[in-house]
């Protein structure tokens, strides 16, 4: 069975957490990869079982007429995918999903990433270099001009296009984190480290924000920051006068945040429970497996 995943060529260490976690749980059921883009697959490539895990994969790519196992994924992207019987569907990221698919929504339990929290634990350092971070999306994380705010207010900057392990051992060194990654935020809620969800760019999807929130009784409420962007090196003064310029209000819009944020957390009755049932969920996948459910 092939472990199914989207491939960032740039680095998300989201995307890449499938690679690490299921292989782990699954030890003698996975064997080999298959990326999400079908640009990216090879004609020859064989597909006799999939396992669709973590990221907003359910859309049209999806490769039709093979058995698949999803769990804890997510739609927002593309179009609708047609669900038919080679879908096995254990948990979906939340009720948005279940809804979108024809599923009841007792089938959402949350992201698959929380399972982190027991297989991919993190020690949390003793002496933080800094107790507050700030994670941009990967699209953001492109300019540098977030690094450089964060330096100046002594704030941990967190660049979600580095690899699991030094994403993770960059959260070990907070104790609360402003992110406009959801997996930022989806990590931090699984180890249990406070957070609060940014906003600088209007293509940042709510919608898969808003079902992962839902589904363990959370609010998406991100805090509005200025967006900025990389000008060539031969943009003109003016252009590079408004550029600094809107660093200085972004500057200035973080450090009022640090004053009044209130910090989020799902509670540690949701947390624990979204856990077991996910484990129940695995379980019936491996006795599934065992079964021959999977065999095409």
């Amino acid at each position: 069975m092939k472990l199914y995943f989207h491939k960032d060529p740039n680095g998300n260490f989201g995307d890449d957490i499938n690679t690490l976690l299921w292989p782990k749980i699954f030890p003698k059921i996975l064997s080999g990869e298959c990326v999400h883009d079908p640009l990216s697959r090879a004609p020859s490539d064989e597909l006799p079982s999939l396992m669709i895990g973590i990221g907003t994969l359910l859309n049209q790519h999806i490769p039709s007429g093979v058995p698949k196992a999803i769990m804890g994924t997510g739609t927002g992207y593309g179009n609708k995918p047609e669900r038919d019987d080679s879908w096995h569907v254990y948990f979906t990221r939340g009720p948005l999903t279940a809804k979108g698919l024809g599923l009841d929504t007792s089938m959402a339990i949350t992201d698959g990433a929380i399972l982190c929290a027991k297989y991919l634990p993190i020690q949390r350092a003793e002496n933080h270099t800094s107790n507050i971070g700030f994670m941009p999306h990967c699209s953001t994380a492109k300019g540098k001009y977030w690094q450089t705010i964060c330096e100046g207010l002594n704030m941990k900057y967190i660049d979600p296009r580095n690899s699991v392990e030094q994403v993770f051992s960059e959260l070990a060194c907070i104790d609360r984190l402003y992110t406009e990654a959801m997996h930022g935020a989806i990590l931090a809620d699984s180890f249990r480290i406070p957070w609060v969800a940014v906003k600088t760019h209007e293509h940042i999807l709510d919608f898969k924000w808003q079902d992962w929130c839902q589904s363990l009784d959370l609010e998406f409420a991100p805090i509005i920051l200025p967006s900025l962007w990389e000008f060539p090196i031969a943009a003109g003064p003016i252009k590079r006068s408004k550029q600094l310029a809107k660093c200085y209000m972004a500057k200035s819009s973080l450090k009022k945040a640090i004053k009044k944020t209130k910090f989020t957390l799902s509670t540690d009755k949701r947390h624990n429970t979204s856990i077991e049932q996910i484990e129940e969920k695995l379980m019936l996948f491996e006795n599934d497996h065992k079964k021959g459910l999977f065999n095409s």
